[in-house]
């Protein structure tokens, strides 16, 4: 049951915004070990979200996902993105009404598979799992996203943008070495958060964080 909950969070989040193999990447959450390479980011990634943007390009060059299933209360989930690298642009033209409402109407199908596996959970797991597996279920899914460990190596995010004032084009952008977000204890350093903790602390280190900004008569800041 909670492998089928993570394929729907991957048919929720995943699939709409990269191109990965949909197959690969299930079969390899059920097994605990995800290891994709040259995942590529869709055009599209910003249409749900409403944001006049495009991408130009978008490329991660490896996702790796490591989920102990045996042991989820004593293992961290952990998801590592490894060279991100992303161009961004303002979209072209003002997004098409007819086309938004097909995009929302989708993305509203996404949400309502996802609330009807909630519920499924909650009625008794499709009349299978009692009262206290169910709460046994929602308190695993709350360790987990307590202990989630998510980080992010060798990030390059650039916008360029020749459209809001093609007279004075420009491009910016942010490099990042590495990001990494894990719980905590109360000295704040690198630990599990126990089940049933009254509070839960995250720890956020950031590493080499630049920015620049360049127009086109080559002046810059960074």
């Amino acid at each position: 049951m909670f492998q089928n909950f993570v394929s729907e969070l991957v048919d929720k989040y995943v699939i709409p915004y990269a191109t990965v193999d949909e197959t690969v990447l299930k079969l390899g959450l059920r097994d605990g070990k995800v290891v994709l390479r040259d995942v590529a980011i869709k055009s599209s990634v910003f249409n749900n979200l409403g944001l006049p943007l495009v991408v130009k390009s978008g490329k991660i060059a490896e996702v790796e996902i490591d989920i102990s299933w045996e042991n989820l209360k004593a293992q961290p989930v952990k998801v590592e993105f490894n060279g991100v690298d992303l161009v961004l642009a303002p979209s072209p033209t003002d997004p098409n009404p007819e086309v938004m409402q097909s995009q929302n109407a989708a993305y509203d199908k996404l949400e309502l598979a996802y609330d009807l596996l909630l519920r499924r959970i909650r009625v008794h797991g499709q009349r299978i799992m009692d009262q206290r597996e169910q709460s046994f279920l929602f308190k695993l899914i709350a360790q987990i996203f307590d202990n989630l460990h998510v980080r992010v190596s060798n990030l390059h995010i650039r916008y360029e943008d020749s459209l809001s004032d093609p007279q004075s084009p420009f491009h910016a952008g942010v490099t990042l070495d590495r990001l990494e977000l894990c719980s905590a204890d109360g000295d704040f350093q690198p630990a599990l958060v126990a089940p049933g903790a009254p509070v839960v602390r995250k720890l956020l280190r950031c590493t080499a964080l630049a920015a620049y900004w360049q127009d086109r008569l080559g002046s810059s800041v960074s």
